[in-house]
C-alpha cells in the first residue's frame, strides 16, 4: 500500500522532485492493465502545469542582467573613490583641496560601498549621487575632471534599481502562481494514491507492488532529506570527559558560642557539731535499770 499522502512538508524543488519521480515511475507500468489510464492522465496535466509555474525559476534571466549592471556600478565606483583620491594629494592647493573636501563626502557614507549588499549598495550610492549633484560639490567634480564618473555611476545605480524592483515583483507573482499550481497537483497526488491503494485491495497488491514501494522509498528519501542533519560521531573517537563540577562554596561557620559560666558555688552546709563528750565522774546508766526518777521518792522497806 501508499503510505505517504501529505507532503506539504517537503520545501518546492523537493516536491517537485517527488512529483516528476511519480510521473516516471507510472510511464513505466501498463497503466491499461492496472486501470489507471484515466487517473495517470489527469496527474499528468496536473503535473504539467505545476512545471511549468517552476520553469521561471529555474533559469532567472533578471539575475544575469542585475549582475551585469552592479558589475558596472561598481566600476563607477571604483572610479570616482579612485579619482577623487589622487587629486588629494595634487600640486594645485586649489584642486587638492576639493579632492578632500569632495572625498570627505564619500566616506561619510563608506570607504567600499560595492562590497555591501545589493540593497545596500543601492541607498549608498543614491545619497553619494544626491550629495555630488549639489552646485558647489558638482563644480568641484568639474574642476578635478571628475564628472564623468558621477554621470555613469548615476545611470547604472538607476538601471539596476529599476531591474531589480522589476525581478522582485516578479518573483512574487511567480511565487503565487507555484503556490496554486502546487497545490492543485498535491491533491491529485492524493487522489491518485487512494486509487491505487483502492484497487490493490480489490484485485491483490501484486500487480501494484513495485510502483507502491518505488512511491513510497522515493518519498521516504524526500521525508528524510528535510529533517535537520545530525553530525554521526565517530566511535573510535574517545569520549569528551565530564566536565568536574564545581566544588560548591563552603558554608559560613557560625559564630562560636561562649561558653558557659561556671555555677557559682553553693554556701556549703553547717557541719554538724559533735556531741559533747561525757563527763568522766558521771557513770553510765544501766540500761536494765529504770531511771531513779525522782530522787526524793523512796519506796518502802520490807
Amino acid at each position: 500500500m501508499i503510505l505517504y499522502f501529505n507532503l506539504t512538508k517537503l520545501r518546492l524543488m523537493n516536491f517537485y522532485q517527488v512529483m516528476t519521480n511519480v510521473q516516471l515511475f507510472l510511464s513505466q507500468e501498463d497503466l491499461e492493465t492496472l486501470k489507471l489510464k484515466d487517473a495517470a492522465k489527469v496527474f499528468d496535466e496536473k503535473y504539467k502545469a505545476f512545471d511549468a509555474a517552476v520553469q521561471p525559476m529555474r533559469g532567472d534571466v533578471d539575475t544575469k542582467e542585475l549582475n551585469k549592471l552592479d558589475e558596472r556600478r561598481d566600476k563607477a565606483l571604483i572610479g570616482l573613490y579612485g579619482h577623487v583620491r589622487v587629486f588629494t594629494g595634487f600640486p594645485e592647493e586649489a584642486k587638492a583641496t576639493a579632492a578632500q573636501q569632495l572625498q570627505a563626502i564619500l566616506l561619510k557614507y563608506d570607504k567600499a560601498p560595492q562590497t555591501k549588499p545589493l540593497r545596500e549598495e543601492t541607498a549608498i550610492v543614491s545619497n553619494v549621487v544626491s550629495d555630488l549633484e549639489v552646485a558647489d560639490a558638482k563644480a568641484k567634480l568639474t574642476l578635478i575632471g571628475a564628472e564623468k564618473w558621477l554621470d555613469e555611476l548615476k545611470d547604472a545605480n538607476k538601471k539596476f534599481e529599476a531591474a531589480y524592483n522589476a525581478r522582485t515583483q516578479r518573483n512574487m507573482d511567480l511565487v503565487g502562481q507555484t503556490k496554486e499550481k502546487r497545490i492543485a497537483l498535491d491533491d491529485e497526488y492524493r487522489r491518485l494514491a487512494h486509487t491505487i491503494n483502492a484497487l490493490a485491495t480489490l484485485g491483490g497488491e501484486a500487480p501494484y507492488k513495485r510502483l507502491m514501494s518505488s512511491i513510497n522509498a522515493d518519498i521516504q528519501q524526500a521525508l528524510l532529506a528535510e529533517r535537520p542533519e545530525t553530525k554521526k560521531k565517530d566511535p573510535k573517537e574517545p569520549k569528551e570527559p565530564k566536565q568536574p563540577k564545581e566544588p560548591k562554596e563552603p558554608k559560613t561557620p557560625k559564630d562560636p558560642k561562649e561558653p558557659k559560666q561556671p555555677d557559682t558555688p553553693k554556701d556549703p552546709k553547717d557541719p554538724k557539731q559533735p556531741e559533747q563528750p561525757k563527763k568522766p565522774d558521771e557513770k553510765p546508766k544501766d540500761p536494765k535499770k529504770p531511771d531513779d526518777g525522782n530522787p526524793d521518792i523512796k519506796l518502802p522497806e520490807e
